[in-house]
């Protein structure tokens, strides 16, 4: 446990000692998405193989396919892209520690890069990719961190109305997990007046819609479509989490709304919410709500940029700290339900 927490300190402890260097704000920024970066980076690649409980079907999956021929792999029932990643660097080592080295690099970079290029604090953001368990959760869902990394760095497109590569990298997700085939709704979403009355609507739409349909036909709709995962199909609480999401989207459509990077953002937070209602009924949908919800850590530092006062922007941040730091604790490292307590190394 206490490595996540060093870990989980050791991005403001970088950003405190930055502060007090005199060089330009952007070689600070770079150095702190590096070291951050780095120390992610080798928590991930050099854990033990029994730090995750998903990593079970991974790693015999991944003998499987280096031992495999190239035309036989896809017989095997995972998702394209993925199984033909897992070819690649199976050429140049079959090597457990070496897929873990190589998922590591391309999830860890994939979520740095993004909060280097669109965070205004990204020691926050950083701070909260930790806190609320998005950066532990790649230690098991490998495939879906590696298809939300390609469609974060997607949105741009989105930005720039470029449709075409923005859905060119979504089939690319898909090919990494198939569930990123929701973020197609995303330019809906965008192009759909944000606001907050528009919300409401979306919200009461959605739980009219869980409330007619019922668990039976959802759990028969998700399994046809996703028959793979339709076991966890189970009713789950998320209360919780709903009640988080809804806070933080009705501030951002007050305060953010008004640029179209945070209009954006916060069309994919109404997704998430509306998603999490979903999940209420069936927890499958609860897997969807990450490509969206992961907008918070770019939308809560800026939140925190807009307020004028200092002192008040020092106090909102140290509560940020504070109750990230707890749920982290309570929730992600005692629950422990992916299996990643205690750590070990190789």
């Amino acid at each position: 446990m206490y490595i996540y927490l060093c870990c989980l300190f050791s991005i403001p402890t970088i950003h405190l000692v930055l502060k007090s260097i005199p060089c330009n704000d952007i070689l600070k920024r770079k150095i702190l998405c590096w070291s951050s970066g780095i120390i992610l980076f080798l928590i991930s690649a050099l854990r033990s193989t029994d730090v995750g409980t998903d990593l079970e079907n991974y790693l015999p999956f991944f003998t499987t396919i280096s031992s495999l021929p190239l035309t036989d792999i896809f017989n095997i029932g995972w998702e394209p892209g993925y199984l033909i990643f897992n070819k690649i660097i199976s050429v140049i080592s079959s090597d457990s520690r070496f897929f873990l080295i190589c998922t590591s690099l391309f999830i860890v970079v994939g979520y740095v890069t993004f909060i280097y290029k669109n965070s205004s604090y990204p020691w926050l953001s950083l701070f909260l990719f930790i806190a609320l368990g998005t950066y532990t959760d790649s230690f098991n869902i490998i495939r879906q961190s590696m298809a939300i990394v390609i469609i974060l760095h997607s949105l741009k497109f989105i930005e720039k109305d470029n449709l075409i590569k923005y859905f060119l990298y979504v089939i690319l997700a898909t090919l990494f997990h198939k569930t990123a085939i929701v973020c197609l709704i995303i330019p809906i979403i965008y192009h759909f007046k944000a606001t907050i009355p528009n919300f409401f609507i979306l919200l009461i739409i959605s739980y009219i819609s869980i409330s007619l349909l019922g668990s039976s036909v959802l759990s028969l709709a998700i399994e046809l479509a996703f028959n793979e995962y339709s076991l966890t199909g189970y009713p789950q609480g998320g209360i919780n989490m709903l009640i988080l999401l809804i806070a933080i989207t009705l501030i951002s459509l007050f305060v953010l709304s008004d640029t179209k990077r945070y209009k954006l953002y916060c069309s994919m937070m109404i997704i998430a919410c509306c998603l999490q209602i979903f999940s209420l009924q069936f927890s499958l949908f609860a897997r969807t709500v990450t490509y969206f919800s992961m907008a918070i850590i770019v939308l809560v530092p800026e939140l925190v940029k807009r307020l004028h006062s200092p002192e008040i922007r020092s106090l909102s941040i140290a509560a940020i700290v504070a109750i990230s730091s707890l749920y982290f604790v309570v929730f992600i490292l005692k629950n422990n339900l992916s299996g990643i307590v205690p750590y070990h190394i190789l």
